[in-house]
């Protein structure tokens, strides 16, 4: 096997088996999907020197890689294809040290073979600048392992802002994922996600949420992008609720809901009561007794 297309949104991998793989709708490509978006013959993918190249082969909804369409490029790991509307991380191993060749009408120079993986492109500040660890090195609190393979990401503060921009702690830069997508908070000895008002949300093991406790070994989505998450959780302290007190309080909670809540509980104890006790003697005032 020469590498996996590993479909971003969860499912089987699809083995690339072949130096040579036609991509399209019908039964006769090497790698057959059945969607309605697809074209029939709609790209090619060929093994050289150790890479894997894309060529699209005139379909109707064109072959991107990491969002931006193309004719003929590079696909290096980690890359996302994105065949018509349908998203696929390339997993593969490149070779050490020997960057591709540039292919013709980029510009000359190694402007594609150049480039990193998306989710592997340096940020610059102090983050960037920390020597690498071991998968779960002292400085680290945990890593977010991507799913589809590739290099983990340290979680090497205890608040970090998920996003596409550069500003960002953790930068994905994938047209899915927002600006400023969600935030991470590690209290109590465990990681907790807030959705940031993103526009492809937060899911945690495939449920979408506002906030939520991550689990060490459950599945974080960011958009498209799926991550396990990786750290030690402590086991000599009760388990926090599971969407315990880490991030602001809502308005409500802050104006007294708990107590308004309990109030209410009570309204409905002495009403449910009344109702049970017997009924007492009415009387009228025209009655002659």
């Amino acid at each position: 096997m020469l590498g996996q297309l590993a479909p971003c949104g969860g499912g089987p991998v699809i083995p690339l088996l072949k130096p040579k793989l036609l991509v399209g709708r019908q039964s006769f490509c090497d790698v057959a999907l059945r969607y309605a978006a697809v074209s029939s013959r709609h790209c090619e993918l060929e093994f050289l020197a150790g890479y894997w190249l894309v060529r699209d082969l005139g379909s109707r909804n064109g072959t991107r890689v990491n969002g931006s369409v193309c004719a003929s490029q590079w696909l290096m790991p980690n890359d996302v294809l994105a065949v018509a509307h349908y998203r696929y991380g390339v997993v593969y191993t490149a070779p050490a040290g020997r960057p591709p060749a540039a292919l013709p009408g980029m510009g000359g120079g190694m402007s594609s073979a150049g480039r990193r993986s998306p989710l592997q492109r340096p940020r610059e500040g102090p983050m960037a600048r920390q020597a690498p660890e071991g998968p779960l090195g002292a400085s680290t609190l945990g890593h977010l392992v991507p799913c589809g393979g590739g290099d983990p990401i340290p979680l090497r503060g205890p608040k970090l802002v998920v996003g596409r921009h550069d500003v960002c702690d953790i930068t994905l830069p994938i047209p899915t994922v927002s600006g400023r997508h969600c935030e991470l908070e590690f209290a109590n000895g465990y990681w907790y996600v807030r959705d940031l008002g993103s526009h492809n949300g937060v899911r945690v093991d495939g449920v979408r949420c506002e906030t939520d406790r991550l689990k060490p070994g459950c599945v974080l989505w960011i958009a498209g992008l799926r991550f396990q998450v990786v750290y030690s959780a402590p086991t000599s302290v009760a388990e926090p609720p599971a969407k315990g007190p880490v991030f602001a309080q809502s308005l409500l909670q802050a104006a007294g809901l708990e107590r308004w809540q309990a109030e209410q509980a009570d309204t409905v104890k002495r009403n449910r009561d009344d109702e049970e006790a017997p009924a007492r003697p009415r009387y009228n005032l025209d009655d002659p007794e």
